[in-house]
């Protein structure tokens, strides 16, 4: 058995991040394509079975060939353009209390890229002026990039959009620079950076309240919940319930220099 997977783009939640592994330890996978390898050493790239269709009996210990698997990265917005509700004050993950006045010109930064994403998803993404460099989806990827080498942020570059709020976690730095921005005058609202299936409606509430949005957040936070819970079910109908069937996954996140 051999699965290899492409680098699976993190979308607004970790949904597919954290599922993505159950799914391949379930003999399953999202938006996946198989590539068999005849005996010719020629290859044939075909789409595996949506999850719903997969044999629940099947021993996917049988399987051959690469399993190419990515995420989706298309945003579907739960409203088109809501009106913010502003000014409102919050407290933050890290106990500061923050006034968001102006939230026209966002920055959702973090190393997942699902800030961003979740800005995009309430159906605001004309107002994000900047990325990081795991914002990737489609429509945010032209956005000018405020980090360099890797997740650092750059001070300059954020400051340069003349940002009107900053939305982050703890997961990028030097936290100096995040410091830096709040000092400028920047509001600053810092998220919990963990992220988990057991977060992911607080994480969009979170960025719905600072955004002045709660209701679209609350409407996002409930699909989002719904699609976890109905992969969750298709994931338990075909998993085998013996450990010993069950898929063993080695996971290589290998980068840098070709001497790697």
């Amino acid at each position: 058995m051999r699965v290899l997977s492409t680098p699976v783009r993190v979308p607004v939640l970790p949904l597919i991040a954290v599922l993505l592994p159950a799914l391949l330890l379930a003999g399953c996978g999202v938006s996946t394509g198989e590539r068999a390898v005849g005996a010719d050493g020629t290859s044939d790239v075909r789409t595996a079975p949506p999850l719903a269709d997969v044999e629940p009996l099947a021993d996917v210990r049988d399987w051959e060939g690469e399993a190419v698997v990515a995420a989706e990265d298309e945003v579907d917005p739960v409203a088109e353009s809501p009106v913010q509700q502003l000014p409102v004050t919050l407290t933050d993950a890290q106990g500061t209390k923050v006034t968001v006045e102006d939230a026209s010109r966002v920055l959702a930064l973090d190393v997942h890229g699902t800030l961003a994403r979740t800005v995009a998803e309430l159906g605001l993404s004309d107002v994000l002026v900047g990325r990081d460099v795991s914002t990737q989806v489609e429509g945010l990827d032209d956005l000018p990039l405020v980090t360099q080498d890797g997740h650092d942020l750059v001070a300059e570059a954020i400051l340069e959009l003349d940002p009107t709020l900053l939305v982050t976690d703890t997961s990028l730095g030097p936290w100096d620079v995040v410091l830096q921005v709040r000092d400028a005058g920047v509001p600053v609202v810092v998220l919990e950076p963990e992220r988990t299936l057991d977060n992911v409606g607080s994480l969009v509430r979170g960025v719905a309240e600072a955004l002045g949005v709660p209701e679209e957040g609350e409407a996002l936070a409930r699909r989002t919940q719904q699609e976890i819970d109905d992969v969750t079910a298709e994931i338990a109908r075909v998993a085998p319930a013996d450990d010993g069937r069950r898929l063993r996954t080695v996971f290589l996140y290998v980068r840098g220099q070709s001497g790697v």
